[in-house]
């Protein structure tokens, strides 16, 4: 049975305390921090490949070699959306919020889109966070809807074999005396050096290898370690 409150006791109502669940974005921040926004249905992309030539030398008086022009392709793509929504109902109204007293008379109506557009916005950010995620490890993103349908097309960023995350086995796990941790740094930013328009100066690892890798004292002391509550992100010079 409910506890009846004594109308005769003085009480006072404090604040509610409300655990926002802020979403994290580092991937989105950090690897897409040049997103563009558009309001159309559709946009389209141009895609140019270029390779990268080097000039041939001729003697003097010969004239110049000439050089092909760079070739693109356009590509077309209409994303579908993302349309959470939380109705308010008459019940809503009634009810009262959390830290308002049973005698209250504020703006639930105002007090609840607030929070709302609060909350769906959050989901909408952690969304693309996890979308963030598939792109970085799997090179593709495939929308999912809630009963975990494909929706739309693949976006393919056409990355290729070299480039894409294996796992590792027998002798070279981090795990094993034989591990090379350092090492495989080496190579991947030497593959990220030869295929990249960048050079790689960000690695993000789990905590669970953490322990491993500083235990690989001679190649360690050229990194910086900015540990945060569930990963272990890697800064490491590249000189």
């Amino acid at each position: 049975m409910p506890t009846l409150e004594s109308p005769y006791k003085t009480q006072d109502m404090l604040e509610a305390l409300r655990l926002l669940r802020v979403p994290r974005t580092f991937l989105t921040k950090t690897f897409f921090s040049k997103a563009y926004t558009s309001m159309q249905a559709a946009v389209k992309i141009d895609i140019a490949k270029d390779s990268r030539t080097i000039g041939a030398v001729v003697r003097r008086g010969e004239g110049a070699v000439q050089v092909d022009r760079q070739v693109f392709e356009t590509s077309t793509y209409e994303p579908p959306e993302i349309p959470v929504m939380r109705t308010i109902t008459d019940s809503d109204l009634i009810d009262r919020l959390p830290g308002q007293t049973p005698y209250d008379d504020g703006d639930r109506a105002s007090e609840l889109q607030a929070q709302d557009l609060f909350d769906l916005n959050a989901i909408i950010e952690r969304t693309i966070e996890a979308y963030a995620a598939q792109a970085l490890y799997l090179g593709t993103i495939t929308l999912k809807d809630k009963e975990n349908n494909t929706v739309g097309d693949v976006l393919d960023f056409q990355r290729n074999a070299e480039n894409m995350p294996a796992a590792l086995a027998g002798a070279a796990l981090w795990s094993a005396s034989t591990g090379k941790p350092a090492t495989q740094f080496d190579l991947a930013t030497e593959t990220i050096d030869k295929n990249g328009d960048i050079m790689g100066d960000v690695c993000i690892m789990g905590r669970d290898n953490t322990m491993v890798f500083r235990r690989d004292v001679a190649k360690g002391k050229r990194f910086f370690l900015a540990t945060g509550s569930s990963v272990l992100v890697f800064v490491f010079k590249m000189f």
